[in-house]
């Protein structure tokens, strides 16, 4: 795996893209935690916290459809270096918040609408700067960067604090970003994927816009290589959520395990799995291609679910069971999402990819949101037992 890395270094360009989602998924995921730590120590309350968590992926919802035919509109290269500038200056605008809840809350509705064009640019930016054959080792790359950032961002949270006080680790996530944007300055002049002249009519512009959406709408709708991989990597993203906002309910309830080691039982093996999928996945592909990989992935993942539901409450050895349960899970995430986005990235056209992948993340908060909040919704009325059952 190591060699397959280097050879992606070698990649000057894959390079610069990849320390940009690095330093802005680090600094998204350790503000994350140091403002939900903020929220609540500033209201005792949960629902605080969850407003906070509802506000930073609402703007996708209203804004990724329009985002994504805005990149296929514009230069990728531009909108990555302007996203990025503007999160380092809106990072900034935390230092006059204090503990106050509605301030941060505004302004994690501007830091996460830029994102909504960062992250659809990102995805699009990648096949142009990887090869065909390489692009299900560039996705995972990606992916382990995702999820690797992820533990270390929600890790040094605490530490940074006290390192560096209240103010500190705003100023050092806007360097963070500052550099992200430094980054992909230096990626190659590109241009519009499609060039639309714009009047001075809002009307006349807004409709044009909306004629964009509709034609990403159309092509993934009559293009089954687009909708059957967009359909099943929605599907998996709702699976997983589902599962790790029961993870407490799981441990307690199911397998009678203390709150405070769910993290160790269930979610380190999940990390381990991931691990084990990313070194096993490009033997698979390379043998048995993409859509076997998706089928044994998805396989995985019921078996996985069924394991933690059904298997580990009825046995003796709950936890051993609960930990192989969630392993699965993880590489179950791998051999699905992956390839998934590989496919996706390989079969749509690049006038129309920024609206794809619009639309597969605003697609993939909508499916995320119901399921998510009826399964909580259901532990209260149900109980934890008929809620996960169900």
């Amino acid at each position: 795996m190591s060699g397959k890395i280097s050879n992606f270094l070698i990649n000057k360009n894959f390079t610069k893209l990849w320390l940009s989602q690095g330093l802005s998924l680090l600094t998204s995921n350790m503000l994350n935690f140091i403002l939900m730590i903020k929220i609540f120590e500033a209201t005792g309350s949960t629902v605080a916290v969850g407003l906070y968590l509802a506000l930073y992926t609402l703007p996708s919802v209203f804004l990724g459809l329009f985002a994504g035919a805005f990149i296929d509109l514009w230069s990728k290269r531009k909108i990555l270096i302007l996203t990025n500038a503007a999160q380092a200056l809106v990072v900034l605008l935390y230092l006059g918040a204090s503990d106050k809840i509605w301030p941060i809350y505004s302004i994690v509705l501007l830091y996460s609408m830029c994102d909504e064009f960062f992250l659809p640019a990102q995805a699009s930016t990648l096949p142009a700067i990887v090869s065909k054959k390489q692009l299900s080792r560039a996705n995972s790359l990606f992916m382990m960067t995702m999820q690797a950032t992820f533990l270390i961002g929600f890790t040094i949270g605490g530490p940074i604090i006290r390192l560096l006080g209240n103010q500190g680790p705003f100023i050092l996530a806007s360097l963070f970003l500052m550099v992200s944007a430094l980054s992909v300055y230096f990626l190659p002049k590109d241009k519009p994927a499609d060039e639309i002249k714009f009047s001075k009519n809002f009307d006349e512009n807004f409709e044009k816009i909306i004629s964009q959406i509709r034609e990403g709408y159309s092509f993934i709708r009559k293009e089954r290589k687009i909708l059957i991989p967009l359909v099943i990597y929605v599907l998996i993203q709702v699976v997983m959520a589902i599962v790790t906002i029961l993870f407490p309910v799981i441990s307690q309830k199911l397998l009678a395990v203390d709150i405070r080691d769910a993290g160790l039982i269930l979610i380190t093996p999940l990390g381990f799995g991931m691990i084990a999928g990313m070194f096993a996945l490009n033997r698979i592909i390379d043998r048995m291609g993409k859509r076997i990989s998706i089928a044994i992935g998805s396989f995985l993942a019921i078996l996985g679910v069924l394991g933690i539901v059904i298997a580990a409450p009825a046995v003796k050895l709950k936890i051993p069971v609960a930990c192989f349960s969630t392993f699965l899970l993880g590489i179950s995430m791998v051999f699905s999402l992956v390839p998934t986005q590989t496919l996706l990235q390989e079969n749509t056209p690049f006038k129309v990819r920024g609206r794809v992948f619009g639309i597969l993340g605003a697609l993939t908060t909508i499916a995320l949101a119901v399921p998510v909040f009826v399964s909580a919704a259901l532990v209260d009325i149900l109980g934890p037992i008929w809620a996960i059952g169900l």
